[in-house]
C-alpha cells in the first residue's frame, strides 16, 4: 500500500501527499464539510462545502494534522511525518516543572495581594507549553485573563524580543486585559507598560513593545508581512476564528510556532469545530460551568423563557402579509417584532422589576436599542448604553458604574431624574455644598447644575 507523507509547509499548512489517486480522493471525501449557513443562489456557483484538503497541491491546516493522523490510522492507510513536523508535536515537560514556574511568578490582585492559579489554569498552562497548537475550551467566569497571561509571560521568558500577538473581541477588553496584566503583576514587578502594547480606536499598529493586545478588526486590514513578525499568537473567544478575517489573520501568521485559541464552546454543528481546530489546533476541555458552579467559581444560572401571544390580527398578518399573500419575510417579520410597542413595553416593564445590574443585548442599535433606551430613561431607568460608537472611557465609566451600583442614588425633578454617586458634593442655591446622601426635599439645588446634568 502506498505512503501518506506529511511534511511541513509553515507553522499555518502541512503537506499531504500520496502516489495513490483514490487514496487522494479519499482525504478530500472525508475533510469536506457542509456549512450550515449557506443558502443557495443562483448567482453564486458556490456549493457550501467547505473543503479543507487540496487535493491538488496536498495543502492542509497544521491545526488539524492531530485529527488528520486519527483518520489515517482508523483508515489503515501507512502514514510518515517529516522528523521536523514530528519534534512540533510535544514539547518534553511535566506538569510539577510549569507548577513550579507559575508558583515563582508571585502572581496578585487588584490589591496586590498573592494569588494562587486555578489547578485548570496551571493544566491549561501546561497543555499550551506542550502541544503548543491547541483549543483551550474553558467557561465563562474560568479567569481566561490570567491563562493568557501567563502564557505571555512563560514565552516572554523563553523568548523576550519575539513578537506576540493577543486578540481579543472587543476594544474593551483591549484596555481591560491589560489593567489585569497590571494587577497580576504588581508583586512580582513585571513591566507591563514597557512590555504590552494595546491597539484600539485607531491606535498605532506597530510597537517597539515584544506583546501587542488587538481587536481582530483593529488589525484586519493590516498585510502578510505584518503578521509573519509574531511567533506566538493567542486568540481570546477563539469560536469567532471561522470567520473569513480571523482565519485569514491565522493563516498569514505562518511563523507563529504557538497558537492558542481560547472559548467557552463550539457550536453543535459539523464545520464550526473542525474550522477553529484548522486555526489552532485540537480541542481540550480544561474546564465545565458546572465545575465552576460546583466550586463556587460561578454563579448558578436560571432561564425562563418568556413567550409572548400576539393578538388573531397581528398572526395573520405575521402569516399572510408578505408578498404575494405570503408569510412576512424574515426582514420585514423583524422589522415587525422591533416596532411593536407592546412588546418594547414588556422589555422596559421586565426592566422595571428587576434587582440589581441586569443587562438586556439588542441586535440592532437604531431601530430598536435607542428606542427601548429611550422607554427605559422615560421610566425613571438608570440606563447605561454600549454599542460600537461608544468610546473607550464611557465604557470603563458604565463599568465602574455597574460595579458600585450600591453608591448610586436617583434625584428626581419633577418628571426629569438624574443619577449621582452617593458620595457626590452636589451645588445648592446660594454657593454651599452638601452630601447626595444627606439630601432632603427641602434643599434647593442649584439651578445650573441640574440642567447641565440632564
Amino acid at each position: 500500500m502506498s505512503t501518506v507523507y506529511i511534511t511541513k509547509l509553515n507553522e499555518s499548512f502541512i503537506r499531504v501527499v500520496v502516489d495513490d489517486p483514490s487514496i487522494t480522493e479519499d482525504i478530500y471525501q472525508s475533510f469536506r464539510y457542509k456549512d450550515p449557513t449557506h443558502v443557495p443562489s443562483r448567482w453564486n456557483k458556490w456549493d457550501g462545502t467547505v473543503r479543507m484538503y487540496d487535493r491538488n497541491n496536498g495543502k492542509m491546516a497544521s491545526g488539524l494534522l492531530f485529527l488528520l493522523l486519527r483518520w489515517l490510522k482508523q483508515s489503515d492507510y501507512t502514514y510518515q511525518v517529516d522528523e521536523a513536523l514530528r519534534a512540533d508535536l510535544v514539547t518534553k515537560v511535566t506538569r510539577e516543572e510549569i507548577n513550579e514556574w507559575i508558583d515563582s511568578l508571585d502572581v496578585s490582585d487588584e490589591n496586590g495581594d498573592s494569588i494562587s492559579p486555578y489547578d485548570y489554569q496551571r493544566e491549561s498552562v501546561y497543555l499550551t507549553v506542550k502541544y503548543q497548537k491547541l483549543v483551550l475550551l474553558a467557561a465563562t467566569s474560568a479567569g481566561k485573563s490570567l491563562i493568557i497571561y501567563m502564557i505571555q509571560r512563560f514565552y516572554d521568558m523563553l523568548y523576550p524580543d519575539m513578537k506576540k500577538l493577543v486578540v481579543v473581541p472587543t476594544t474593551m477588553l483591549v484596555n481591560q486585559l491589560q489593567k489585569d496584566f497590571s494587577d497580576y503583576s504588581k508583586r512580582n514587578g513585571w513591566p507591563t507598560h514597557a512590555k504590552v502594547h494595546g491597539i484600539c480606536d485607531g491606535g498605532m499598529k506597530v510597537s517597539p513593545k515584544p506583546i501587542y493586545i488587538s481587536t481582530w478588526q483593529g488589525i484586519q486590514d493590516e498585510g502578510r508581512d505584518y503578521f509573519e513578525d509574531f511567533g506566538i499568537l493567542t486568540v481570546d473567544e477563539a469560536h469567532g476564528a471561522s470567520a473569513k478575517k480571523l482565519t485569514k489573520m491565522c493563516e498569514q501568521s505562518v511563523n507563529a510556532f504557538v497558537r492558542i485559541g481560547l472559548t467557552g464552546t463550539l457550536k453543535d454543528n459539523e464545520l464550526h469545530p473542525i474550522a477553529v481546530q484548522a486555526c489552532f489546533g485540537p480541542a481540550q476541555r480544561v474546564v465545565t460551568t458546572k465545575e465552576l458552579i460546583d466550586a463556587g467559581r460561578a454563579t448558578p444560572v436560571f432561564v425562563r423563557q418568556l413567550v409572548l401571544s400576539y393578538n388573531h390580527e397581528e398572526r395573520i398578518h405575521m402569516a399572510s402579509g408578505g408578498k404575494d399573500g405570503y408569510a412576512l419575510d424574515f426582514q420585514k417579520e423583524v422589522e415587525f417584532l422591533f416596532e411593536h410597542p407592546w412588546r418594547n413595553k414588556v422589555i422596559v416593564n421586565l426592566a422595571k422589576t428587576l434587582k440589581g445590574n441586569s443587562l438586556f443585548l439588542f441586535e440592532r442599535v437604531d431601530s430598536h436599542l435607542s428606542v427601548v433606551e429611550q422607554l427605559m430613561k422615560e421610566a425613571g431607568l438608570n440606563v447605561k448604553v454600549i454599542h460600537g460608537e461608544i468610546k473607550n472611557d464611557e465604557r470603563e465609566l458604565a463599568k465602574a458604574l455597574a460595579a458600585n451600583n450600591d453608591n448610586m442614588m436617583k434625584l428626581t425633578f419633577g418628571s426629569k431624574f438624574i443619577w449621582v454617586e452617593k458620595s457626590e458634593q452636589v451645588p445648592l442655591t446660594g454657593g454651599a455644598f452638601k452630601l447626595a446622601s444627606d439630601l432632603t426635599a427641602d434643599d434647593d439645588i442649584h439651578e445650573g447644575w441640574v440642567n447641565g446634568r440632564k
